[in-house]
């Protein structure tokens, strides 16, 4: 059998991180499109946390200097944001867990790379809307390496039991799937809801499901 190996990343891949549903939150603060998801994630206190290194009170301070050029309390406003964007349900690509599913029936090993916190695997297995058994899942937090360091894509090639020409990754970020093939894994830069476009590039790479 031709097992493959298919990692899926978790923000934009698995679950929606989509800007309409940030920026939705942003204009009750008259902010401009796209700067909520770039003060939460665009920043060195956030890529902190995703090697384990950060805190949440010094992401939250890091938040708030992104944002104070356009908040009157930038303290006061940036928790009444995060109370809002925290009473958000998750939402999902739904197809995404069915493919996951699928894949793994067709005899390919299926995992997680996220650039995340070290309580993304906690989180991640209690709140999962489709149960899946994960060949591997690899978190940025609990390893101290984030994408697009190669070193993050060797060590989930190790991890799934592929080399990493065997194996294929599906990342939001067009960084992160250009620094997977460069250590030989093939990708794809999962954008919106194009799953139908995901399928035909793991048909043309060789993986049927």
């Amino acid at each position: 059998m031709n097992q493959r190996a298919v990692l899926f990343d978790f923000g934009g891949v698995l679950i929606r991180m989509d800007d309409e549903a940030y920026d939705g939150i942003g204009r009750r603060w008259n902010l401009p499109p796209g700067a909520l998801i770039e003060s939460f994630y665009r920043i060195p206190e956030w890529h902190a946390i995703e090697t384990g290194e950060g805190d949440w009170e010094k992401w939250q301070r890091g938040v708030e200097r992104f944002l104070a050029p356009w908040l009157t309390d930038p303290a006061g406003d940036v928790q009444a944001i995060l109370d809002a964007w925290y009473e958000q349900p998750w939402r999902y690509h739904l197809p995404n867990f069915e493919l996951a599913r699928e894949l793994q029936a067709a005899g390919h090993r299926i995992g997680v790379l996220s650039n995340a916190p070290d309580s993304l695997r906690q989180q991640f297995l209690s709140n999962l809307p489709i149960e899946i058994e994960w060949d591997a899942i690899v978190v940025s937090g609990e390893i101290g390496l984030r994408k697009p360091d190669p070193r993050i894509f060797t060590h989930a090639a190790e991890a799934i039991g592929a080399p990493p020409q065997r194996c294929f990754f599906i990342d939001d970020l067009h960084e992160n799937a250009a620094a997977a093939r460069a250590v030989g894994m093939h990708a794809f830069h999962f954008t919106r809801n194009n799953y139908r476009a995901l399928r035909i590039a793991l048909r043309t790479a060789g993986i049927e499901c």
